[in-house]
């Protein structure tokens, strides 16, 4: 429903934003579609987003998470991010 909320009323979502400048996920490639979509309706540009992820520690595809996602994230939803590999 968050994100029915954030698609469907763009106040809410503009508020939302104002709101959280700055956004950390940690275990990204654990994250499902649904807040991945949510992740996106709340980040904007992605300006003041930062995510960690390792997939080779995806655990949780029981529940629709993907390594895949950390593919995505730089390729369809935010282009413009920048990757540092931590090694």
């Amino acid at each position: 429903r968050a994100v029915q909320l954030l698609k469907e009323h763009e106040d809410v979502r503009e508020q939302q934003r104002r709101q959280y400048q700055h956004i950390l996920v940690d275990e990204y490639q654990d994250v499902n579609i649904a807040s991945r979509i949510l992740l996106k309706l709340l980040a904007g540009n992605g300006s003041g987003l930062w995510v960690v992820g390792d997939v080779r520690q995806a655990i949780y595809r029981f529940i629709g998470a993907s390594p895949a996602n950390i593919l995505l994230l730089t390729t369809e939803d935010f282009p413009d991010a920048r990757t540092i590999k931590l090694n």
